[in-house]
């Protein structure tokens, strides 16, 4: 899926130049609104983390750079950094 988002991209920027502008935009957009957030976010209260659980078993801790640990004799996937960071 990526590699086919990568291929649309260079195929729509070799057929219209000024998509670049889009694109600067969007990336312009997205890193005001990365900084703009506060640094001391809770990520317990970030929808996606709490989605995330309802569908996944997700420890709340990590372990070392494990992406799957066993808890209780349980498969479990440890938190992505961004969220717990």
């Amino acid at each position: 899926m990526r590699g086919m988002m990568i291929w649309l991209g260079i195929e729509l920027i070799n057929r219209f130049d000024w998509i670049l502008y889009g694109f600067g935009l969007l990336l312009l957009f997205a890193g005001v609104k990365c900084f703009s957030r506060r640094m001391e976010s809770d990520p317990e209260k970030s929808h996606v983390l709490r989605l995330a659980r309802r569908l996944l078993p997700i420890a709340k801790d990590f372990d070392g750079k494990k992406f799957i640990t066993r808890i209780d004799g349980r498969k479990m996937l440890t938190p992505p950094s961004f969220w717990c960071c």
